[in-house]
């Protein structure tokens, strides 16, 4: 893979109550419910350094993320039946996304210089033998750090559709797309180094030609998040009053 792009992978579990509702049924042929789901409670983090080695060089990359996001929605639902046969529904829900995540990104690079700095004191590019004195003349390294911290929540609606014959039913769904903003903050720390490992001449010389790029940056944007809608198709059918087979098709 690229340079400093770990693989990652993430596992957890959760215990939590995944779905809960109350139904109340009319004579009118109306159908009311409330409701609570949890569609995701997940948290995970993962450190990792990668280090790129050559004769005269080395890049040390430093990466850990964690996150933890969870999804829970309460709503309440409105069917109707339209005929023995057709029926649908409507339901309005409250979708909560609350997202926390933190990368840090971290680049030691003793590359940049090894070979500048002698070759103006050469005049010529050096002999792997000569860069190979000046090593390691130049630390640099760049931070960058994201962070996300916050919760936003959508109102969505959805609708279902259902037919029943003798022994097939068919139903229909639609979930409505549901889209959150966050703010997200990073900075960025650039900063070059001499290395006083080297003799006094050296580092003498690494000063008068450090190329200054020191720079720090801190500020903020927007992150849009957005939970995809669904469609939905499914079908049963049941042969016999103690067995059913269904299909279930999602989009």
């Amino acid at each position: 893979g690229d340079l400093g792009q770990m693989d990652k992978t993430f596992s957890d579990s959760s215990t939590d109550v995944s779905f809960a509702s109350i139904v109340i049924p009319t004579d009118s042929g109306l159908l009311f419910s409330v409701f609570y789901s949890n569609h995701l409670n997940f948290a995970a983090e993962q450190s990792e350094e990668d280090e790129v080695f050559d004769s005269l060089w080395v890049d040390r990359y430093t990466n850990f993320n964690a996150v933890e996001a969870v999804v829970e929605n309460i709503g309440a639902s409105l069917a109707y039946r339209f005929t023995d046969r057709f029926s649908g529904g409507i339901t309005v829900r409250r979708n909560q996304l609350e997202l926390t995540n933190y990368d840090y990104f971290r680049l030691d690079n003793y590359k940049d210089l090894e070979f500048v700095i002698p070759l103006l004191e050469y005049g010529e590019w050096p002999t792997p033998e000569e860069a190979a004195a000046w090593f390691p003349v130049i630390n640099e390294f760049r931070e960058d750090i994201h962070s996300v911290d916050n919760d936003d929540n959508d109102l969505v609606v959805d609708i279902g559709l259902f037919y029943k014959l003798d022994k097939w039913s068919f139903g229909f769904a639609y979930h409505a797309k549901s889209e959150f903003t966050f703010e997200n903050t990073y900075s960025i720390n650039i900063e070059q180094s001499c290395n006083q490992g080297v003799d006094q001449a050296k580092y003498d010389t690494c000063t008068k030609h450090m190329i200054e790029d020191e720079s720090a940056t801190e500020d903020s944007n927007q992150v849009n998040v957005s939970l995809p809608e669904i469609i939905s198709f499914g079908a049963a059918w049941r042969p016999a009053d103690t067995w059913l087979f269904s299909l279930d098709i999602n989009h």
